[in-house]
């Protein structure tokens, strides 16, 4: 639908002697897809900056440290990322019963209902920085940061009895807070022959807060399952789910569980009933065990836990470059580290009839004969078994990959007529180290979404690609 955004901006900047920095910056944001009383925020920043390097007493140092460079900074921006006309009820085709028949009408749309408090989503950002440069050779950048966003805009569940299914509001916040470092060596600075590297890492904790006591479950993925949990002092991305406990193996361990005493709390080991020993049978040996984390009969929804969690615990990069006369050579890796991943492909190897599995699946399928290795329930022709969303589907999502590499050589003069003639050779996604069982652990099924990363359901892994260039400059 259509919007508009009316700004006004202000910026003012002061230099004093090449040491002392200060930058000033005012916005003024007005957004029509607010409610009247608004639609209005004003957002402002400052930048403070101090080049250490610039005073008289370091310039004997000038060798070894030519550039110190203190920089701060704190500011606000804003988010109307949402749709137009949400502050408006939505209608939505709906019949109702008059007399004898049913006649067409309309009702409020209960996905999209309208509010008419929504206001902007506010980020408060402190930044601190420091640059350095050694020898003249090494650069290197520092930057700690802290940030809190309030009024979040989302969807937020609202109980049945409300006649709503979400509502779209301003609720909840999230703080994230890191560490960030880069680095870049010009080792080698010669006239046939230079060499340099560089690399960056980055450390980042981000945790929900004043999102209220209950969780909440954002987004499906497929088939109307809800990994995630919205929770006070969690991350977003969060994996909520069940605690795999291993296969039931015997009559016994069945019989003896807390589960199954909660349900039939007078059979016995020694018992034969036919209609119990089928259920045992046909129901618990050789499924998928859960942990009972409340204590109450059954396994239900309110044994579910954090399970998991798409936040690494780092990710980083770096670079090499390399030229000898006319021949160059590039090279990119990057990596993260501690990130899980939820593989929803494996929900699908349910043993059930002709379905397709994986031949590492079928290897450790339980059979009466291999039951200590099972990995996976027994085969079935069952199916209703749905497999439930739990850690046994998590798996660590760390790797390392070089991401590219690029050769070139230059022709000077190949040929009358041509200057020269640059042939270079351009691959990515050569090799991956990682321990994700299935394609590829940079996978994002759905794509920049934030609040569904780290899934991987029926995703085509990255290409490996290589292009042949020339270049000709005649």
């Amino acid at each position: 639908g259509d919007s508009q955004l009316f700004s006004l901006i202000g910026r003012f900047a002061y230099n004093y002697a090449g040491k002392y920095y200060l930058t000033f910056t005012a916005r003024n944001d007005v957004s029509s897809k607010f409610a009247k009383g608004k639609r209005a925020a004003f957002f402002p920043s400052i930048g403070l900056s101090y080049r250490l390097s610039e005073e008289k007493f370091m310039k004997g140092l000038s060798n070894v440290l030519s550039n110190i460079k203190f920089r701060y900074s704190y500011g606000a921006s804003g988010n109307q990322a949402i749709g137009s006309y949400q502050t408006f009820a939505i209608m939505a085709a709906a019949n109702y019963p008059f007399g004898s028949n049913i006649e067409n009408g309309y009702a409020t749309n209960t996905y999209n209902p309208g509010n008419k408090e929504l206001t902007w989503e506010t980020t408060w950002q402190h930044d601190l920085g420091l640059e350095l440069m050694l020898f003249k050779r090494v650069s290197l950048e520092f930057d700690y940061y802290h940030k809190k966003t309030t009024n979040l805009l989302q969807y937020k569940q609202t109980p049945p009895s409300t006649g709503i299914e979400q509502i779209l509001s301003n609720s909840g916040a999230v703080v994230n807070k890191g560490f960030e470092a880069s680095m870049k060596v010009f080792a080698i600075q010669g006239k046939d022959f230079s060499l340099s590297f560089g690399g960056n890492i980055s450390f980042n904790k981000n945790e929900i807060c004043d999102f209220g006591k209950d969780p909440m479950f954002p987004n499906s993925i497929y088939n109307s399952m809800r990994p995630y949990a919205l929770a006070d002092n969690h991350p977003i991305g969060a994996f909520y789910g069940w605690v795999h406990d291993g296969i039931w193996q015997s009559k016994e361990e069945v019989v003896n569980s807390h589960q199954f005493k909660t349900q039939y709390p007078d059979y016995q080991a020694n018992n034969s009933d036919a209609a119990t020993e089928e259920i045992i049978r046909r129901d618990w040996i050789g499924e998928i065990k859960y942990k009972d984390l409340d204590g109450k009969p059954g396994i239900t929804s309110d044994d579910r836990t954090i399970i998991g969690d798409v936040n690494p615990n780092f990710t980083f990069g770096f670079t090499n470059n390399f030229q000898w006369k006319d021949l160059s050579l590039s090279m990119f890796f990057q990596g993260s580290v501690g990130n899980d991943i939820f593989n929803g492909n494996l929900m699908e190897q349910k043993m059930v009839e002709v379905s397709n599995i994986t031949q590492e699946a079928y290897d450790t399928r339980w059979t009466p004969d291999n039951y200590e290795n099972a990995k996976w329930p027994k085969p079935t022709e069952n199916m209703s078994r749905q497999l439930q969303v739990s850690d046994r589907f998590v798996e660590d999502g760390s790797y390392l990959r070089l991401k590219s590499l690029n050769v070139e050589y230059k022709f000077r003069s190949p040929v009358k007529f041509v200057n020269s003639l640059t042939v270079g050779v351009t691959m990515t996604n050569l090799f991956t180290i990682s321990n994700y069982s299935w394609y590829d652990p940079e996978v994002n099924a759905f794509g920049g979404d934030a609040s569904r990363r780290g899934v991987d359901v029926f995703s085509y892994p990255s290409n490996r690609t290589y292009s042949l260039n020339f270049k000709l400059v005649l």
